[in-house]
């Protein structure tokens, strides 16, 4: 893999996770970057020093972005699973020092063709319902759903929640459902609607302060899709946003994102001096995998149609779950 595919790589995701190694021990750090620093540490790493001197060919560098997934025991996937698994293993011996924010959808239950077609896992309730235990509470969900779906798929349990990427919030499981002031105009919302009469399988929804525009039963539209909306936006540069997803464009606010919404739950005594943890696996996390990482926390990729095998930390939702539940059976026997 040469210099060049590595650097686009990385301009595409923005994102990066670079192993060092020194004295035969490994660091880790996980964050975002501006584009120069990223290629700097790409340098660096070109020709890392040896444990007992000299170099190590630049093979190591190559390896890094081109890993992949496989069937074998312990094969290595994107970041090592040392790491993860360290991670996991401080959380079980400090919880208190800990907040776990999760995404929902590609993160806790699988991607679905449609908004309501997904399954949720057997013993996820169960899981969540000991992860918020052990962490007394510090734990919440970040997601572009509403929180009315949320818990109606994860009812009778409620955690705390950011919905539509922030514009909704929960900040106690016993709390009201507070909505911020935003609400899509009534033109562009009738506007957004038509689109669906692009193509069969096109599904919008409207939640009030964002709009959502999926496409994973018709992805040929996709293209035309995004220059419709950039249309119909144009009139409200300064105030709406397209963000594009997992086979869905969203239609949000400038001024909301996951990140933010991180950020405003982290104030609140029950998160307030943790690290924070962040899992997710689309476009609108990364705002979140900032602000955590900014909070001295962890940004967790979940592998899909955006993060790639080489730079995920985690297969996919079983994956995920998994490694939430070695959280709380230590805990609980």
């Amino acid at each position: 893999m040469t210099f060049e595919r590595c650097r686009r790589a990385i301009e595409a995701s923005r994102t990066i996770r670079l192993e060092l190694a020194k004295n035969g021990k490994e660091r880790f750090i996980t964050g975002f970057m501006g584009f120069k620093q990223q290629v700097k540490h790409m340098r660096r790493l070109f020709h890392r020093r040896r444990p007992g001197g000299g170099r190590i060919a630049r093979r190591s560098l190559a390896e890094r972005f081109t890993r992949r997934d496989t069937d074998g025991a312990g094969a290595a996937f994107g970041s090592d699973d040392d790491h993860r698994n360290r991670l996991r293993e401080d959380v079980r011996q400090n919880p208190e020092g800990f907040a776990v924010f999760l995404d929902f959808d590609g993160t806790l239950v699988d991607i679905a063709s449609t908004p309501d077609g997904v399954l949720v896992p057997d013993d996820l309730k169960a899981t969540l319902t000991r992860l918020a235990s052990v962490l007394e509470g510090a734990l919440a969900i970040l997601t572009g759903r509403q929180i009315a779906d949320i818990d109606r798929f994860l009812g009778p349990l409620n955690l705390i929640a950011a919905g539509v990427h922030g514009a909704e919030m929960r900040t106690s499981v016993d709390a009201d459902v507070v909505q911020s002031n935003h609400v899509i105009e009534p033109e562009i919302a009738a506007a957004i609607w038509k689109l669906a009469e692009i193509s069969p399988g096109i599904i919008v929804e409207n939640k009030r302060a964002s709009m959502a525009v999926h496409y994973r039963l018709a992805p040929d539209a996709r293209t035309q899709l995004g220059e419709e909306l950039r249309s119909i936006l144009r009139s409200n540069p300064d105030r709406l946003v397209v963000r594009p997803g997992r086979k869905v464009f969203e239609i949000l606010p400038l001024d909301v994102s996951k990140g933010k919404a991180l950020g405003h739950l982290m104030t609140l005594p029950v998160f307030k001096g943790r690290r924070p943890i962040m899992i997710g696996d689309d476009v609108s996390d990364e705002s979140a995998f900032e602000a955590a990482v900014d909070l001295g926390g962890h940004a967790l990729r979940v592998a899909g149609e955006h993060f790639s095998a080489g730079i995920a930390d985690f297969r996919g939702v079983d994956d995920v779950l998994a490694w939430l539940t070695g959280i709380v059976r230590k805990q609980h026997p």
